[in-house]
């Protein structure tokens, strides 16, 4: 009976081992992706600017030209986003066979990065109609 019980404590904390050396080398891949994301969104912001900087009255060239440069790096943010949600929904998936301590860590660490994905996603969510948004306010001036 003693002898099992040691034998399992061995076996869980070598998994535990394992597992924190799995979630050691997938995290920093997940965390990289999430920063391409965040970033992806200042390229978004900067391509905007002009926009809200030139207040135009019109469709100007340089309107129209920041318009298609920031639908062009909204489309790129998008896709910076879904891969990292793609790759942190897989790390989960594994995550959930990890033994206790280590899965704990994991999720917590995966649910962090979550979350700031939909930080980004929601502040990505105004440009996404940046077109519609400008005719708008042409239209009502």
């Amino acid at each position: 009976e003693e002898k099992k019980k040691a034998k399992a404590a061995a076996a869980q904390a070598l998994a535990e081992q394992q597992d924190a050396k799995a979630l050691e080398e997938a995290l920093p891949a997940a965390m990289e992706l999430v920063t391409i994301a965040e970033d992806s969104l200042d390229a978004v912001t900067g391509a905007a600017n002009p926009i809200s900087v030139d207040d135009a009255d019109e469709m100007t060239e340089s309107v129209l030209v920041a318009i298609s440069e920031t639908e062009a790096a909204v489309a790129k943010s998008q896709e910076a986003i879904k891969a990292a949600y793609a790759k942190i929904t897989a790390n989960i998936k594994s995550a959930k066979d990890y033994a206790p301590e280590a899965k704990k860590v994991a999720l917590t660490e995966y649910s962090a990065l979550q979350e700031k994905l939909s930080e980004t996603k929601k502040k990505l969510a105004p440009f996404e109609r940046i077109r519609k948004s400008h005719e708008m306010k042409l239209e009502c001036k």
